[in-house]
């Protein structure tokens, strides 16, 4: 015999049977969860409400669905503020959310309603003009215009991430100093202060974009008007371009490595790698394992930077051996059909900005634009400023940094009650540094110091000498002096003291 459960969707049923309660409506199936699984057009705990489908597309907002989907709250992504047309009509969809970013940000409310979502997305784009604008972090100066939440879109004549750099500005920098990554450098034969990027065959900037322009601007060498070289660390290298797509790792012109490709067995300069099958054990059950390499240097030598000196092993990922050491958080991979060099630990020390100049005593000679033990600090443009009516005592710090200690002629001060400093490289700029007054800029003098302040815009010139305007004499400039002769009285004269 047959059972009919036809009559068992109540929650009183037995548990060994799945049933959902409310029924499951509009052609919909009930899973052995209990749980409704709804047909195309429905949504809903028993498939009783109409699907709106997608909702309306608003670049840089975020969607929270409230009241099982039935309802959506819009509001704008992080570092962005909504902005929108404030009617009667808008103030009805208006709410506030508490985000993860923020515990009050303003919303706009669409509900389900027969198949579409109310606003509808011509009512929320014409109606109600709902955008997601971008908030800088910084301002942007000059009449710049915010432009993303890092970048600024800036007036003819000034650059950078917030218009602070000027094209006007003399160049400082030799763009020789940089070097381009599977890409060369050509000068602008009309822009003295522009050059271009342009990648090799098969190489890319980003999706469809093979050369950019580098400006001058502030002093600085700026990569497509918005970040200094100094500040990425170089020009940004050419990436390898797999125009057909690439269901693994592209590392060169339409080259791929397939995801199930096994490593090649990896060559090391000056020392040995022993290739091992990795068996991993589970429930007494094997699983397939990975394979994995050990890396040994010569005696005295170690991995070349920018690998882990001593890794504990390499693992092959993807088609490329990853180097692993405990001690660092990434793994370095080793590009396809490249070796591993062994170096000495002055080679390492001085790489990748330098060469090791003696072994023995483990020194290096940096490139140019580089300084430091390590050549890991970059140099600053041009000498250290003169300062007028001072001192200057040239000094190189443990990490091998020059620095100056100015000391201002007695009676002379750089600013109120400071006649001492340090000059430093910061950012490649050589600023001013202080214990108690932080960093500043270099002046260009020691000024002068009069303990008695010079009266009547008299100005001190020398130490404790003040130098007076027009009719004002005097050891500050206290007294002011006749414009003309007196009349002499009749009979007499005037004797002056």
């Amino acid at each position: 015999m047959t059972k009919d459960c036809s009559c068992c969707l109540n929650p009183l049923a037995p548990m060994w049977y799945t049933s959902c309660f409310p029924p499951c409506g509009n052609g919909g199936s009930c899973d052995a969860a209990g749980t409704c699984k709804c047909s195309s057009g429905w949504v809903g705990v028993s498939c009783e409400v109409p699907d709106c489908g997608a909702p309306p597309v608003v670049p840089h907002a975020v969607y929270s669905p409230i009241k099982g989907g039935e309802q959506l709250q819009l509001y704008c992504d992080q570092n962005y503020k909504a902005v929108y047309k404030s009617d009667s009509f808008t103030s009805s969809f208006l709410s506030t959310v508490s985000t993860n970013f923020s515990t009050s940000v303003q919303a706009i409310t669409l509900t389900c309603n027969g198949g579409k979502f109310i606003p509808t997305d011509t009512e929320l784009k014409l109606k109600i003009d709902f955008k997601c604008e971008p908030v800088c972090s910084q301002l942007c100066l000059h009449g710049g215009r915010c432009k993303t939440p890092t970048s600024c879109d800036c007036p003819a004549l000034w650059m950078g991430a917030y218009c602070h750099l000027s094209s006007q500005d003399e160049c400082l920098e030799d763009i020789n100093e940089y070097v381009a990554v599977k890409g060369t450098i050509t000068k602008d034969w009309k822009n003295d202060k522009l050059v271009w990027l342009e990648c090799e065959t098969g190489f890319k900037i980003r999706e469809e974009v093979f050369k950019a322009p580098i400006y001058c601007a502030g002093g600085f060498w700026v990569f497509e008007k918005v970040q200094k070289l100094s500040d990425l660390g170089g020009i940004p290298p050419c990436l390898p371009d797999c125009k057909g797509g690439c269901n693994g790792i592209c590392y060169g012109n339409n080259a791929c490595i397939e995801m199930s490709k096994i490593c090649d067995n990896i060559v090391v300069i000056n020392g040995k790698s022993t290739r091992r099958w990795v068996v991993k054990t589970r429930s007494s059950n094997y699983q397939t394992g990975r394979t994995r390499s050990l890396v040994y240097c010569d005696p005295g030598k170690v991995l070349e930077y920018p690998y882990p000196p001593k890794p504990d092993y390499l693992r092959c990922s993807d088609g490329l051996w990853a180097v692993i050491s405990m001690e660092m958080d990434t793994a370095p991979v080793v590009p396809h059909g490249k070796s591993l060099t062994c170096v000495s630990e002055c080679e390492r020390k001085c790489s990748p900005n330098g060469r090791c100049e003696n072994e023995a005593t483990k020194t290096c000679k940096c490139k140019l634009g580089f300084e430091g033990n390590t050549c890991s600090q970059r140099s600053c443009i041009g000498a250290m400023p003169t300062v007028t009516n001072s001192f200057s005592n040239a000094k190189v710090t443990s990490e091998g940094l020059k620095e100056y200690d100015i000391q201002c002629f007695p009676g002379y001060e750089m600013k109120k009650g400071l006649s001492t400093a340090t000059g430093v490289c910061q950012n490649r700029v050589w600023m001013m540094k202080h214990a108690l007054e932080g960093i500043f800029p270099v002046p260009e003098q020691c000024y002068p110091v009069c303990d008695v302040p010079c009266q009547n815009n008299g100005t001190c010139t020398a130490p404790g000498h003040c130098s007076c305007p027009g009719h004002y004499f005097g050891f500050v400039c206290q007294f002011q002096a006749c414009e003309e002769e007196p009349v002499s009285p009749p009979h007499g004269a005037y004797t002056g003291r």
